[in-house]
């Protein structure tokens, strides 16, 4: 007996071990989690069948778990795929046992406050890493340019829905437990600390679902001051956002730059394009502006939101829109008169106009040539040119860079590539690589390099460490302008040796989205749009690919409403049922409720309603029956803010599917219902 006893001891600190080692990599490690959380599951049931001692209670979602499985096992019998639909309901299938392992992975209240100290330890630990990249970032201008937080746990939306979790959790704690002044002071720190990172992920999804939870949360407390506090400082914040957009003009005698005109526009001013006097911007959803001596002449609309305008040849332009789209202009007299659109095959990255050429890279079909705008079927193809970033071309070279930090240049005859010829060389780490003169110009924080081709590869020849982290370069007037994130505009002169001279300076006070020069003028873009007011742009790349997204999901679900088309990835589905010009392909819908639609159909819909339905009622229950027991009730008024924090982030993104985000649902549901009935268990003792 005293042996069992021992042998049962050893099994639950086993199983302890395992939920720390899940609670520890829950933020940062989906293997670790895993590891974890399978240990922690095989140690139960070991126990159960050492002791048959049963420690599980029914929760009342059973049923709807059941039903669950149940659509996910039609929608794959139904499965346009049928193999791959198996697997992804065999993976969701096997993380729903995370909520029962944590409704029992404490056996008391102690140990589970032990686990709950260790979460937050752990938890906001990952987000005082994840903010020390942030800074960077931050000093650095890097959030103006990517739009994006640093992604070092895992995709950057993920970590961003992660962390609005632990805000949400947190600011129960802080509104609700009643400890003392050193449990206050952490909890206040804690939610502080989670709220930057919060921030820091730059991510809206992750936003909309912090506000989402923190309402709930003030509503079920009935705190109907602070709610509308919020609501006015949030609407403040929407009405008081900055967002500009703006043409400047300077002008530029050898080195001395001098601002002349600022012209206001009422869209987005992203690219500027100069000719014999005359400025067009793409002023984005507000069309092309002509101006001529710093006045809008002329507007021109267009299908979409434009972002960029280059002359092709002859009298032939092309304008870029934000849904990838080219729009063939053909100039008479002093007007455009639009002709034609056109698209890429792939996703496009950058395109480029030489040699009477237009050139586009797509990432994921590689560079299409098209060589006549008169016939925009005359075209030539070069697939193996893929996952490229950006492009830049001569009369002699092609020069790609990609994510992975590689150079590639390729020797051009005839002004298309020679695939036998090529540079392919890794670098470290740059902020702008600029290809002149069979010269490279790199640059990162360290300062400025410049290479040669020699033996193929890169050997460097000069360097200037006072010319940092330059992210654009221009030629013109035998100088070359470079734009810093230091928001200074360097005037160099480039010798034919390859050496970079500093010859003046200014301080610009902005990042230029795009610069000109022409005749004795530099003229700039710049335009800034405030994160929140970008939520209702549906212009923005990201919003556009949504709807498009969802506008097809709509379609998909039409042609197979009962149990869907399968658990599984939409990626080839999508390309059938999508515009011909939507490029931006994903395999799930970004929204829960459309992609569970397509999915698992409407039985499915139903069921996923169902217990969404059924989670918030039994949160509701613990809520209302815990609430004035200290620890317990705080948890359980943070997990209806986390639950509603993911269902409202549900319409953005397919958080669902995301095996960090349900794990971590799970989690928190699971050890809602644990620690509550450890509270029960507590009272009929006493009783």
């Amino acid at each position: 007996m005293k042996e069992s006893k021992t042998i049962v001891k050893y099994i639950d600190y086993t199983i302890i071990f395992f939920s720390i080692l899940f609670i520890a990599s829950l933020t940062n490690s989906i293997f670790i989690n895993q590891v974890g959380y399978y240990g922690a599951l095989v140690f139960i049931l070991s126990r159960y069948f050492y002791t048959k001692e049963n420690q599980f209670y029914k929760t009342g979602l059973e049923l709807a778990f059941i039903l669950l499985v149940a659509a996910e096992l039609l929608s794959s019998i139904f499965a346009l795929n049928q193999s791959q639909s198996f697997l992804y309901m065999f993976k969701r299938v096997l993380i729903i046992p995370t909520f029962y392992v944590f409704t029992v992975a404490a056996q008391n209240i102690d140990r589970a406050k032990l686990l709950f100290n260790l979460f937050l330890l752990f938890t906001i630990t990952s987000w005082v890493i994840y903010l020390f990249f942030a800074y960077d970032y931050l000093i650095n201008s890097k959030f103006s340019i990517a739009e994006t937080g640093p992604p070092i746990y895992q995709m950057i939306i993920t970590t961003s829905e992660l962390v609005s979790f632990t805000v949400v959790l947190l600011f129960a704690f802080v509104l609700n437990e009643k400890v003392n002044w050193k449990y206050r002071i952490i909890y206040i720190s804690g939610f502080c600390i989670s709220l930057l990172a919060l921030l820091a992920t730059y991510k809206r999804t992750g936003w909309i679902g912090t506000a989402g939870g923190i309402l709930a949360i003030l509503i079920v407390k009935r705190q109907w001051k602070v709610l509308a506090v919020g609501c006015i400082a949030l609407i403040a914040l929407f009405l008081f956002e900055k967002n500009e957009s703006k043409v400047f003009e300077y002008s530029f005698d050898n080195a001395r730059i001098e601002l002349i005109n600022t012209l206001e526009t009422e869209g987005r001013a992203h690219d500027v394009f100069y000719e014999n006097d005359t400025v067009v911007v793409s002023d984005y959803e507000n069309g092309l502006l002509i101006v001529r001596n710093n006045e809008i002449v002329n507007n021109i609309k267009v299908p979409g939101a434009v972002s960029r305008f280059r002359k092709w040849k002859n009298n032939f332009y092309v304008a870029f829109l934000a849904d990838k789209r080219f729009i063939l202009f053909h100039k008479t007299g002093d007007g455009l008169q639009q002709i034609d659109e056109f698209i890429s095959p792939g996703f496009v990255r950058s395109f480029t106009i030489a040699n009477g050429f237009l050139y586009v890279n797509d990432s994921d079909s590689g560079l299409t040539i098209f060589r006549n705008p008169v016939e925009l079927n005359d075209t030539l193809r070069y697939p193996m040119l893929k996952d490229n970033n950006t492009m830049v071309v001569d009369s002699s070279h092609i020069f790609f860079t990609s994510h992975l930090l590689e150079v590639k240049i390729y020797k051009l005859n005839n002004y298309l590539p020679s695939l036998e010829d090529i540079v392919n060389y890794q670098l470290d780490s740059y902020t702008s690589l600029k290809y002149i003169d069979n010269l490279i110009i790199r640059s990162d924080w360290s300062g400025t390099t410049v290479y040669d081709i020699r033996n193929n590869r890169l050997n460097e020849i000069s360097t200037n460490e006072k010319l940092k982290a330059i992210y654009m370069v221009k030629t013109g007037k035998g100088k070359l302008l470079m734009a810093s994130l230091n928001k200074i505009l360097y005037v160099v002169n480039f010798d034919s040796v390859g050496s970079l001279t500093i010859e003046g300076e200014y301080s610009l006070g902005y990042l230029p989205g795009s610069i000109v020069i022409g005749n004795d003028k530099i003229i700039t873009s710049y335009k800034v749009q405030g994160r929140l007011n970008s939520i209702f742009d549906i212009h923005k790349p990201t919003n556009f690919a949504r709807f498009a997204l969802w506008r097809a999901g709509w379609k998909i679900f039409k042609d197979y409403p009962i149990f869907g088309v399968g658990d599984i990835d939409l990626g080839n589905l999508y390309r059938k049922y999508k515009r011909y010009f939507d490029k931006e392909i994903h395999g799930h819908l970004h929204n829960n409720y459309i992609h569970l639609l397509v999915t698992l159909g409407l039985f499915g819909f139903i069921v996923i309603i169902f217990l969404l339905f059924r989670i918030a009622q039994l949160n509701n229950r613990i809520y209302s029956e815990v609430r004035d027991i200290p620890f317990i009730s705080s948890f359980a008024l943070g997990t209806i803010g986390v639950f509603f924090s993911f269902v409202v982030s549900g319409f953005f993104e397919f958080n669902y599917g995301d095996h960090e985000i349900i794990t971590m649902l799970w989690f928190v549901l699971g050890f809602n219902f644990g620690i509550y009935k450890l509270a029960l268990k507590q009272i009929n003792q006493k009783m």
